[in-house]
């Protein structure tokens, strides 16, 4: 399989050409309201005082009010007269005229599609990166997209996350090949003036992440731009609704949509560098990607993002083949950056090791009538123990299988159901941090704790 290496756009100063490389530079919410893409209508009723009932699958019940009218009360009977007649029964209440629904009113509620992107676009960007040939001393350009991590309006600074090998070229004249002319654009402000000038914080080759920071810009503090939500790509599953926005051949802004095929798998591809191979997990879709999606965020049809654009398969007889990686690698490796990297001289990630070695046994599907989909399992086994010198050693056995992960620091808990659970969780964890894990070990669950030492971190 050739998976191109460089899906951004490269271009000199008197043309553009678009490189041949490696990497790649739902439900709708429904109209009454339910926000959870995961759930369906179980029923709908009108009660006696002429209000619609909503039931949904997860049990939620709403109510739209009244959209019937309701029948008249009969007459009271007549009173008996002096005279001893009987009474007049009294008529019948006129039926209650039939209420009306704002249809238009409803509609207007619905989270359309074009809805959805319109809202998500003030939270991408296009990024422009130029690099000086440190012998011709001719420019070259590459072209991609970004989006919003976070951002300060009041000062006017964001921090934006694209692909590694959007903001670097091994032609570059700086000392670590990344770019030190790096343009940002908001979506509707593409001229010379709105360019934001962005410095980079920190990256990985390895897992194709960058961060950027953005300092002081008029054109943040006078716009209406939104960060990213970070939906965990660990909820994704196949058939979801998967929509890119990107800057196909460096002509601005544009968005394809497909679905989800796969929602977690690894290809082998050509690094940044060109010289470098790597492995990487990513999801694969169908939605369409182009040179110049790199970086771009790939979305869920709640805008939700779920990955970032980076390679598609490059090949005549294939088409629609094309990966991000999951969003909850981003999240991790954005923080890990953030973390080790903003305010100082690193520009590393630094990942932890345990110091085993893991693999997967018995992998399996289970169908969960609950949600309505099919759910992945494996069991992640350690296999073996580097030396005494992990972290590891004498706390870990070989035949361990990893069912638990927690970070005591962060406050946070994994459970490892698959095994990129395990390398995602140990991302965010510090040097000094406590990690207690917990495995099955002959049929029985044990908990051991280890301190991440600088000893077991690794850049990449």
């Amino acid at each position: 399989m050739r998976i191109k290496p460089y899906f951004k756009l490269t271009f000199l100063l008197t043309f553009i050409f678009i490189s041949l490389l490696v990497f790649s530079s739902c439900s709708l919410e429904n109209i009454l309201g339910n926000t959870d893409a995961k759930e369906y209508i179980v029923s709908t009723t009108i009660n006696e005082n002429g209000e619609l009932i909503i039931t949904y699958s997860n049990n939620t019940i709403k109510n739209l009010g009244v959209v019937v009218g309701k029948d008249g009360k009969d007459g009271v009977d007549g009173v008996d007269g002096k005279d001893g007649k009987d009474g007049i029964d009294g008529k019948d209440g006129k039926d209650g005229k039939d209420g009306t629904v704002n249809i238009e009113g409803v509609l207007n509620q619905v989270p359309t599609l074009d809805k959805t992107v319109a809202d998500v676009l003030q939270s991408t960007v296009i990024i422009q990166s130029a690099y000086t040939d440190p012998t011709t001393l001719e420019k070259s350009y590459s072209a991609g997209a970004g989006v919003i991590y976070s951002f300060n309006k009041e000062s006017g600074s964001a921090i934006i996350v694209t692909n590694y090998h959007v903001v670097y070229s091994s032609d570059a004249n700086t000392q670590n090949k990344i770019s030190d002319e790096i343009s940002i654009y908001l979506y509707g402000a593409m001229s010379n003036d709105s360019a934001m000038k962005a410095t980079f914080v920190g990256g990985s080759m390895q897992y194709d992440i960058a961060v950027l920071e953005v300092k002081n810009s008029s054109v943040i503090k006078s716009s209406e731009i939104k960060s990213v939500e970070i939906r965990s790509s660990t909820l994704v599953h196949v058939g979801e609704t998967a929509f890119a926005v990107g800057n196909p051949k460096a002509d601005g802004f544009a968005v394809t949509s497909g679905i989800v095929s796969v929602d977690s798998e690894y290809i082998d591809l050509l690094l940044a560098d060109d010289v470098t191979e790597g492995s990487m997990r990513v999801m694969r879709i169908d939605t369409p990607v182009n040179p110049g999606n790199s970086g771009g965020g790939l979305f869920d049809a709640n805008g939700k993002l779920i990955g970032i654009v980076n390679a598609k398969y490059a090949d005549q007889k294939t088409d629609n083949i094309g990966y991000a990686i999951p969003s909850s690698t981003v999240d991790a490796i954005v923080e890990n950056i953030l973390d080790n990297c903003y305010g100082t001289e690193n520009e590393a990630l630094k990942r932890p090791l345990l110091g085993v070695t893991v693999q997967v046994q018995n992998p399996h599907a289970q169908y969960n009538s609950l949600t309505g989909y099919v759910e992945l399992y494996e069991d992640p086994t350690v296999v073996e123990i580097a030396s005494y010198t992990s972290i590891a050693y004498g706390k870990l056995q070989i035949g361990d299988v990893i069912r638990k992960v927690q970070i005591v620091e962060a406050g946070m808990t994994f459970d490892i159901t698959r095994q990129y659970h395990l390398l995602d969780s140990l991302l965010y964890a510090r040097v000094g941090d406590t990690v207690l894990v917990t495995v099955e070990r002959g049929g029985e669950l044990v908990t051991v704790s280890m301190v991440i030492t600088s000893s077991c971190i690794t850049n990449s």
